[in-house]
This record gives structure tokens, sequence and C-alpha cells, in this order.
């Protein structure tokens, strides 16, 4: 009786995606991720959107700003490093506003993990789990995560993205 061989599954790792997603082509990290995230287990991704779209700055290197402080406040915590990978976008006009900011978060955990709970960024956004098994969210989730400078555009969100910053 032949032994059978067993399928290897790929292993999701986040520093392995932050390796993947900083080294590759946008379409061989899409693929990448399409392949290995299914397999995360207690992972979860977060669509943030910015709860005061009409107090964000009429300039838009003054967002730039506010962006690159919410996030440097995040890199002086080590521990959200290892647990957390983000695309946060300036994107705009809305209906309702010059500007709009919309981050996408990846974590090592199912929950938003505490220490980001405790950050100034997070009371600021009203964050919704997305679910990668959804097709449409699917396609944000990666158009999100894996974006050229010179892409006009960005799936779920509104207006062609202006800025765009990464948290690894």
């Amino acid at each position: 009786m032949a032994e059978e061989t067993p399928v290897t599954v790929p292993e999701f790792k986040l520093n392995t995606w932050k390796d993947v997603v900083s080294n590759r082509s946008k379409d061989e990290s899409k693929q990448w991720f399409k392949e290995n995230y299914p397999n995360a287990q207690n992972h979860s991704i977060w669509l943030a959107k910015y709860k005061y779209p009409d107090e964000l700055y009429a300039l838009l290197f003054m967002n730039e700003n506010l962006v690159g402080g919410y996030l440097q406040e995040q890199y002086m915590d080590n521990g959200v490093r290892k647990v957390a990978y983000g695309s946060c976008y300036i994107h705009g006009p809305s209906e309702k506003a010059k500007f709009v900011l919309t981050q996408l978060w990846m974590f090592t955990t199912p929950e938003i993990p505490q220490l980001f709970l405790e950050s100034n960024l997070y009371p600021n956004f009203e964050f919704t789990q997305l679910d990668f098994n959804d097709a449409a969210q699917q396609e944000q989730i990666l158009d999100m995560l894996v974006k050229d400078e010179d892409d006009e555009a960005v799936a779920g969100l509104i207006g062609k993205p202006l800025s765009r910053d990464i948290y690894k």
C-alpha cells in the first residue's frame, strides 16, 4: 500500500508578507497574498474610515503630516509593529469633503490588538472588519495592500488616491 504524501498548506506570516510586498512586483505580491492569506490563523483585516472628513486640512501636505504623525506614534511602540501592517490613503474628493482618509489594517490577532486600541489613532476612525473570502472585499483588500504610485483608482475608495503611506 502506497503511503500518501501530505498536502502542504502554505503558512501565512506577517513578516514574510512585509518582505514580499517590499521586494516583489504588484502582481507577484497580490498572487502571494491570495495563495497564503486564506490559511492565516487568527489574523484579521480591518477597514478604517476617518470619522471627521470635514475637519481635514485644506491642503494635501497638511493631511499627509496628520497621517505621518499617526503612523509615527505606532512606530514608537514596537509591540504594534510585531502585530500590524497598515496601508493608509488620502483620496477624494467626495460629496462632503475635499479629502477622505481611509486605512486598511491587518493584524496577527482575530480582533484589534489592545496596544492599537490605546493609541491616539484608534478613536478617530470607524473600524469595520473585512472578510477576505468575500469577492468584492477581496478586491478592495488586494487593491489597498498593493498599489503602484501611478494607479488611478483603488477599489472601494471614493475619488482618486492622492497619497499613500505604509505602516510595516
